[in-house]
């Protein structure tokens, strides 16, 4: 592995080091991790009792693993599975490109592409996304060797194992992105006949075959109830009329534009130039355009939409538009001012941050730390103007991209500090500390993912309080009360019953009240 892969890896799993657990997905993950751990459920997983078929087993599969050879949870650890899978994206498109003749200057696209918006974002979070873009990549590498006869002999039966991962990992856009890529770029080259060579009824049996013992031991463990969620509700209820994340058909061609941030303008001349210079005729640039349209159309058609569900696209929209390059004059003004745009307002957060930080709607204890992070982040960018002087574009791109990875890996150091409010475990610990001190059952009032409060608090699992009259019965028991404080300031019947007491402690955004006891 090259040293700059490792480097990468560093930075990016640093934020995992200090930052705290999400409330709504990752917290989630680790509460539905320990319920599996402690009913012995590997195809049948649920939150709090209720069913949660929204994802298949194989990354909590790698959760539980991680936590049973850890013996607890560390982020670092879970992190790695969403670092790991994009620095091993960038690695096999490298590779992929590596190997085609006309092509053999492809960098700065790994660097462009772990900077790039929605990438970025899914690597440093812990979400299934990534995993399964690898997987998808991995399928449609292999169809394309396989394709043009670069293959060898177990190739073809790896290829549906990757789809099936794909499947295994995310759901059915992990199936249906490789194999609509695969039919759109066969249909492009009118030659039909190569479909059965290169994914024939053999592996199309296996495909079925790794599916259908997936899905018996769902039945085996889960039910009928449970399989008809996973292949019903949660795959033609989310494709055709989604009950989570609906959106029109134009959605990500709204979107897109920000999610390619910061180098969105570099790839919309690039690709144009493309495009304008010779449509993109040769096999690598074909194959890539199909998957991107191809994909962007299935992703259109599908209900349910949020700019992450777009990743699988960006390895190919990134290095397709990177190997346009060539095709450019080192003059040409557009393609200057596409780089130098991003790299002027780097090259400017820093001494803005001497003005703007006491502006900030929350507050910057260690401004020191993101001073440093973004006077990395100066430099590079101003080496990367230089480079635009000289007319090496390349070499600009370069400079920001990884001077943003550096930005990160410094600003993690100071991340801790908003901890409070990105996550809940310091909530979490206080209130373990309460419950037993004051020997009270847990509830919490319209406060988004509170059951997974139960990761930190051993002692009692939280009950969810939806109006207030549900809170006037606790005031019969003894019950500590978690509650956001803009809903205690701002619902006047909650404030009546809130009246007589005041917080028995404050954590970030949250009040905890004690119920039914006096202090």
């Amino acid at each position: 592995m090259k040293l700059r892969y490792i480097l990468y890896t560093i930075l990016l799993i640093l934020p995992f080091v200090f930052r705290d657990y999400t409330p709504n997905n990752e917290l989630r993950y680790i509460s539905i991790v320990d319920e599996a751990l402690n009913n012995h459920s590997l195809f049948a997983f649920y939150n709090h009792g209720e069913a949660y078929a929204d994802k298949p087993p194989f990354y909590f599969w790698m959760m539980m693993l991680a936590r049973v050879l850890a013996g607890e949870h560390y982020f670092w650890l879970y992190g790695l599975f969403s670092v790991l899978p994009a620095i091993g994206i960038v690695m096999l498109m490298n590779r992929w490109i590596r190997k085609e003749q006309s092509y053999s200057n492809y960098r700065p696209a790994g660097e462009l592409l772990l900077t790039t918006g929605i990438f970025m974002g899914g690597a440093l979070v812990l979400r299934m996304d990534m995993l399964m873009t690898l997987f998808i990549v991995l399928s449609l590498y292999t169809f394309y060797r396989i394709y043009h006869r670069k293959n060898k002999p177990y190739e073809k039966w790896i290829l549906p194992v990757y789809i099936f991962l794909g499947l295994f990992t995310k759901g059915p856009i992990g199936l249906l992105i490789p194999l609509v890529s695969i039919i759109t770029y066969i249909a492009v080259k009118r030659d039909w006949r190569q479909l059965g060579r290169c994914f024939g009824w053999r592996q199309f049996m296996l495909l079925i075959t790794l599916c259908l013992i997936w899905f018996l031991f769902i039945y085996w463990e889960g039910g009928k109830d449970y399989l008809h969620n996973i292949l019903f509700r949660q795959t033609i209820g989310r494709g055709i009329n989604s009950f989570h994340h609906k959106a029109p058909f134009y959605y990500y061609l709204q979107t897109m534009i920000y999610t390619f941030a910061p180098w969105s303008l570099v790839y919309i001349v690039l690709l144009w130039f493309g495009y304008y210079r010779n449509r993109f005729v040769s096999d690598v640039e074909c194959f890539f355009l199909s998957v991107i349209l191809s994909s962007l159309v299935l992703l259109s058609v599908i209900s349910a939409k949020i700019d992450i569900y777009l990743l699988p696209i960006y390895p190919f929209v990134v290095y397709l538009a990177v190997l346009q390059f060539d095709k450019i004059p080192r003059y040409n003004k557009i393609m200057k001012f596409a780089v130098v745009l991003p790299l002027i307002v780097f090259a400017l957060l820093f001494p803005l941050s001497f003005f703007v930080l006491d502006y900030l709607p929350f507050p910057c204890p260690n401004p020191a730390i993101l001073r440093a992070a973004l006077f990395v982040l100066m430099i590079c960018s101003l080496i990367g103007l230089s480079s635009v002087r000289k007319n090496s574009l390349r070499k600009a791109l370069m400079a920001g991209s990884v001077g943003i990875l550096f930005m990160i890996g410094i600003a993690s150091f100071g991340i801790a500090q908003f901890n409070a409010y990105i996550g809940i475990k310091e909530l979490g610990h206080v209130a373990d500390k309460l419950v037993g001190e004051y020997d009270v059952r847990c509830a919490y009032y319209r406060f988004r993912e509170g059951e997974n409060l139960d990761v930190y608090v051993k002692k009692a699992i939280p009950l969810k309080m939806d109006s207030v009259e549900l809170l006037q019965q606790a005031t019969q028991k003894d019950s500590l009360l978690f509650i956001v404080r803009e809903a205690d300031l701002n619902e006047e019947k909650l404030s009546r019953l809130l009246r007589a007491d005041d917080p028995v402690e404050r954590v970030g955004e949250y009040n905890l009240y004690i119920l039914g006891r006096k202090k």
